[in-house]
C-alpha cells in the first residue's frame, strides 16, 4: 500500500495523504514523478525506472 501527499490546486501539500489506487479513483491531486533511464544500441534497453 503507498500513500501519496494530497496538494491544493496551487500543489501545495494540504498535510494529508490517501492511499494511491485511492488517488487515481477519485482524482485526488497529488505529486509523483517518474524516472526513466534509457540506453539505445540495437534496441531500447532501460536501465533505470523509478517513481519517487
Amino acid at each position: 500500500m503507498e500513500y501519496l501527499d494530497i496538494v491544493d490546486e496551487k500543489g501545495n501539500p494540504t498535510g494529508e495523504t490517501v492511499e494511491r489506487e485511492y488517488a487515481h479513483r477519485h482524482g485526488i491531486r497529488h505529486r509523483t514523478s517518474h524516472v526513466w533511464i534509457l540506453r539505445k544500441r540495437d534496441e531500447i534497453e532501460i536501465l533505470l525506472q523509478k517513481e519517487v
